[in-house]
């Protein structure tokens, strides 16, 4: 999918800059009003790939960036073919573009806000949880209870209800009653490290001391050879 919506944002590129007179400015306009959208759910996937490859050391960033790449080129190349005299630099423009913003994307993900490697992960999972959180909160507003489970939320409270990022496939750590909740996640540093139970918010005293988050956690210990934090 990536790859296709480069090519069809290189055909908007085009059908804005086809014809033999002088260029149409507002059907130039419109091609990159019609652009960004598509390069920003682009670079949108390729920073979830980066900040997954942090979590996990992973490699999913580099081949969504060799497949866009790809793209990329062979669709600059066409343009550069298809379009007439000067106004052959559009494809030159579209690549460079394309290529910057894929490697914005990328960076912002590596690097984080502050321009730490290796935070982000965690960043945007504490980012998703105070959202769930805020959810809870309405809930009991609405209802004077909270949850028995964060599925109750949509689509009321979320649309969606989004998962950490910092293990693939974890969920919220969630227990809820009638005056009390704690919303955790599976927690590790670096993907190197020992994985443990971070709690994000917590109401009143839960029923039970065990829910289960802990014995999640002690499935990924440090990797064998790894001495992560």
């Amino acid at each position: 999918m990536p790859g296709i919506a480069i090519i069809v944002a290189a055909q908007l590129v085009r059908e804005g800059q086809m014809g033999v007179g002088p260029v149409d400015w507002r059907k130039a306009i419109l091609s990159c009003v019609l652009i960004l959208p598509i390069l920003l759910l682009v670079g949108y996937q390729m920073w979830v790939a980066a900040v997954w490859d942090v979590a996990t050391d992973g490699l999913r960033s580099i081949f969504l960036w060799l497949l866009i790449s790809i793209a990329g080129i062979a669709a600059a190349m066409q343009l550069g073919w298809a379009l007439p005299g000067k106004r052959k630099v559009a494809a030159l423009a579209f690549v460079v573009v394309v290529l910057a913003s894929m490697m914005g994307a990328e960076r912002m993900a590596d690097d984080g806000r502050y321009g730490e490697w290796g935070r982000m992960p965690i960043a945007v999972t504490e980012q998703r949880a105070e959202v769930v959180n805020r959810a809870i909160q309405r809930y009991y507003e609405r209802n004077g209870y909270y949850p028995d489970a964060l599925t109750n939320l949509t689509p009321r409270y979320l649309v969606y209800v989004p998962n950490p990022l910092i293990i693939p496939g974890q969920t919220w750590c969630y227990e809820g009653g009638d005056s009390h909740y704690r919303l955790g996640y599976v927690y590790r540093q670096y993907f190197s490290s020992a994985a443990s139970v971070r709690v994000h918010a917590a109401v009143g005293e839960p029923l039970v001391s065990d829910w289960g988050c802990e014995e999640e956690a002690a499935k990924y210990p440090a990797p064998p050879g790894y001495y992560g934090p």
